[in-house]
């Protein structure tokens, strides 16, 4: 068996066909792997922490209405919407709210329920801060007896990004992750937010004067809060039972949404999704219904 000569720069200069051996890349696609997985970790856990921070939102804007929803009735003061306020929020969000704050104000004119706090925080490092404003007009049965109430828009952050070349596998999982992250975020949020129009719109009902006043009040409110929240529903149905629509009776409200699917195309998930939410209010006994 031949013996392989060894390149020396003497015979590299004399013969073409030695070459000078090249240095083994074995293990280079491994190396860059490892470190790029850490960025991989980082944005999935920033995906975590996105979804976290926007269902706090949800709990806070929850909670401000609910707190608004009693704050601004007549005969009530702003305490009363702050201890409403503080029962849903012990309801609902334990554990998603860190250091929440409650402040509730009242005027002639115009009931406020602030709610501010920061989300869970994924890394340990920061925390995203939480703030939602429910502001409405005070109730006033001189006057027309419906208020509309405004909430802050929702600001959404566009999360991309890349990696090393090698990370193209992975990329249909990481967005089948985010898909997921996405609808369950978009059904949270929705369920959330139905069930604030639904309180809303019963509330709306049960100061009405009479049955029919009472239906197209509940359908007017509920509309303009998801209107106000910015979902959208596919198919939005409120449903008024006004049976009992009589002073010391009660008025029930089912609103049911639903959500579009469509667009998150590979999880097999359905193409639309009803979620339906239903409040009653008591009419009040010293008022009569003409």
């Amino acid at each position: 068996m031949a013996l392989r000569r060894l390149c020396t720069p003497a015979r590299r200069r004399r013969r073409r066909w030695c070459r000078a051996p090249r240095g083994d890349e074995r293990g280079s696609v491994s190396a860059e792997l490892v470190l790029a997985t850490p960025l991989l970790l980082v944005l999935i856990m920033g995906v975590v922490q996105f979804a976290l921070w926007q269902h706090a939102e949800h709990v806070a804007d929850a909670v401000a209405q609910q707190g608004l929803a009693v704050g601004r009735l007549q005969g009530e003061t702003a305490a009363a919407g702050q201890a409403q306020a503080q029962s849903v929020l012990d309801q609902l969000g334990t554990g998603v709210l860190v250091a929440p704050g409650i402040t509730a104000t009242r005027t002639a004119t115009t009931t406020t329920v602030v709610v501010t706090g920061h989300a869970i925080s994924v890394f340990g490092l920061f925390s995203l801060p939480v703030k939602a404003v429910a502001s409405g007009p005070t109730e006033d049965y001189s006057g027309s007896g419906a208020g509309a109430m405004t909430f802050p828009a929702r600001v959404k952050r566009d999360e991309t990004g890349g990696v090393a070349a090698e990370l193209v596998l992975l990329t249909p999982l990481l967005i089948l992750v985010l898909l997921f992250v996405v609808a369950l975020g978009r059904l949270a949020g929705a369920r959330i937010d139905v069930d604030g129009a639904a309180a809303q719109a019963a509330r709306a009902a049960s100061i009405a004067r009479d049955p029919a006043t009472a239906s197209a009040m509940a359908t007017q409110t509920a509309t303009a809060a998801l209107g106000s929240d910015n979902v959208t529903c596919a198919q939005l149905s409120v449903s008024t039972d006004t049976a009992e629509f009589q002073p010391g009776g009660f008025v029930a409200v089912t609103v049911t949404c639903t959500v579009s699917l469509s667009d998150l195309t590979g999880l097999r998930l359905p193409a639309s999704e009803s979620i339906s939410s239903r409040f009653v209010e008591v009419v009040d006994t010293y008022r009569s219904a003409t």
